[in-house]
């Protein structure tokens, strides 16, 4: 009897173990690359373009994020300081040439990568290290000279109108 006991309470502890590793395991992110770099996936589900008072036009000088990794715990909103990388394509029809670079809202300490482009389409990969400040979410801008463009901003808020 006391064997089957025994068996028993070690079953269970067994069992106890595994779920808690499994759910230590599931808040553990992993870290992944993106462009040129790696870090921890920065979510987000949409971006806002604004080309508003810019000299981009719509559909005509586009960027589309793939993916962003920053430091751990980062998302677009919460300006958390560390190294970034992102990557994704670009369309570029109104200048000859241009840069894209990415930002943060505010006065920001950024020690970022200028990214060239020439007319056409194409794939970008930069990186940013932000060292302080920021207010409001991740964006980038796509520039040409002292022309701003535009800019398209990274949301995770989804769910909200």
């Amino acid at each position: 009897m006391k064997t089957n006991l025994f068996l028993f309470l070690k079953i269970i502890l067994l069992l106890i173990t595994s779920i808690v590793f499994s759910f230590k395991k599931d808040k553990v992110k992993e870290q992944t690359t993106c462009g040129k770099g790696s870090g921890y996936v920065v979510e987000f589900c949409k971006q806002v373009d604004n080309y508003e008072a810019g000299f981009g036009k719509a559909d005509k000088d586009v960027i589309h994020v793939d993916c962003i990794v920053g430091p751990a715990g980062a998302t677009v909103s919460n300006q958390t300081n560390g190294t970034y990388y992102c990557s994704g394509t670009y369309k570029l029809t109104t200048y000859d040439d241009a840069e894209i670079y990415l930002m943060w809202g505010g006065t920001t300490n950024i020690e970022r990568e200028l990214f060239k482009i020439t007319k056409g389409e194409g794939i970008f990969s930069i990186k940013a290290i932000k060292e302080s400040g920021g207010k409001g979410n991740i964006y980038l801008r796509m520039s040409s000279g002292s022309s701003w463009m535009f800019s398209t901003a990274l949301d995770n808020n989804c769910n909200q109108e």
